[in-house]
């Protein structure tokens, strides 16, 4: 089953990234500003992980949430999807938090907000529940609130965006990304 997508990249690298997608037989391509969207399954998410040379990150939609309150995003987010199943007690997690034009005039109380439901979720269903690790977190989930609604996606590239694939082991003081190269 195919869901929605998002691969971000450089301002103006949106057509080679778009190029990129098309030429591994990716469907449903949108260019936007600094990224491309796409449909995929969940193999095909691992593949744009590992295939994609200019992307930063592969965010894949795990759904939207009503954004008009705190309120109203912690019970959407707390059903949005089996959290049990995707963040178990012996996982980590962290959530990164994005909010223009709404109700959270700092994005950080709609991370929280979305962190609150997911580890309530798990810990009511499970009894017990998911740490957080904002340095290396097993499970790493991107928040897009603007106006009254919000994107949950998961992050397939992790902490680091896809230039910081772990095979530099010493970089010189400006580096060039390999994203960019």
């Amino acid at each position: 089953m195919s869901v929605p997508c998002f691969a971000t990249t450089a301002p103006g690298l949106e057509p080679f990234l778009e190029r990129e997608l098309r030429e591994l037989g990716f469907e449903g391509l949108s260019r936007g500003p600094s990224g491309v969207a796409f449909e995929a399954d969940r193999l095909g998410f691992m593949r744009a992980c590992l295939s994609l040379r200019t992307a930063h990150r592969v965010l894949r939609t795990l759904g939207t949430a009503d954004a008009s309150s705190p309120e109203a995003l912690y019970a959407s987010v707390r059903r949005l999807v089996d959290w049990p199943a995707m963040a178990p007690p012996d996982k980590t997690l962290a959530v990164y938090a994005t909010a223009r034009d709404s109700v959270f005039r700092d994005a950080r109380l709609a991370g929280l907000t979305v962190k609150d439901a997911v580890v309530d979720a798990v810990r009511d269903a499970l009894g017990a529940r998911p740490s957080v690790d904002t340095k290396d977190p097993d499970l790493l989930l991107r928040v897009g609130v603007k106006g009254r609604h919000a994107v949950v996606s998961l992050d397939g590239a992790g902490k680091d965006s896809l230039h910081a694939r772990g095979y530099r082991r010493d970089a010189g003081e400006a580096p060039l990304r390999e994203t960019l190269a």
